[in-house]
């Protein structure tokens, strides 16, 4: 059985120095990870009723969609995983811990300056590619809100990612520090399809 590897903020006290992580699927938020049936941890009841779940579609294309579940965590304010619609199996393509800031997005940059000094730690560059993106965020059709983000990038092109985003006040939504754990057909699906 390979370790897992939970990305978290406990990551901020261990050491990985010998650690080498090669595969997307060694990392877990609250246990669950990409690639994984959600049914391994949520009754289809759960995951299809509305009043226990959030479902979000994306503008431009109904093909994968956003689900936050009642998730009880002491980590994260939500996590979200991202599913095909009609799959009857489940399976998570995308899986994000969501901790909120209210309109507090320098915080939200320091814990992910934090979150990234631990990774840098598991990661060598002969396995991963570091590429840091800042800029506006696709879902404010104003330009009015942003996000940083760094993104692990491992050869299969499946990433690890961490961002801050600042959500302009008028979205009415709060800044967030997102740890993310993304399968490439995903990214893809959002950088082609989604907006």
């Amino acid at each position: 059985m390979k370790k897992k590897i939970s990305i978290t903020f406990i990551l901020l006290f261990l050491s990985f120095t010998s650690l080498k992580a090669n595969d997307i699927r060694e990392f877990e938020i609250e246990g669950i990870t990409i690639g994984d049936s959600l049914l391994n941890h949520f009754s289809e009841e759960e995951i299809l009723d509305p009043k226990v779940g959030n479902k979000y579609f994306y503008p431009k294309s109904r093909k994968i969609y956003e689900l936050a579940l009642d998730l009880e965590s002491d980590l994260y304010d939500e996590v979200q995983f991202s599913l095909k619609e009609n799959d009857d199996k489940y399976k998570i393509y995308n899986i994000n811990g969501i901790v909120y800031f209210k309109q507090n997005y320098e915080k939200c940059l320091k814990q992910k300056k934090e979150i990234e000094l631990s990774l840098s730690k598991i990661f060598t560059s002969n396995q991963i590619a570091v590429l840091p993106e800042a800029g506006e965020h696709p879902g404010d059709a104003t330009g009015r809100s942003t996000t940083d983000a760094t993104w692990y990038v491992f050869k299969s092109e499946d990433h690890v990612g961490v961002v801050c985003t600042n959500w302009h006040k008028d979205m009415n939504l709060e800044d967030s520090l997102k740890v993310l754990i993304t399968s490439k057909e995903y990214n893809d699906f959002l950088r082609y399809e989604a907006y």
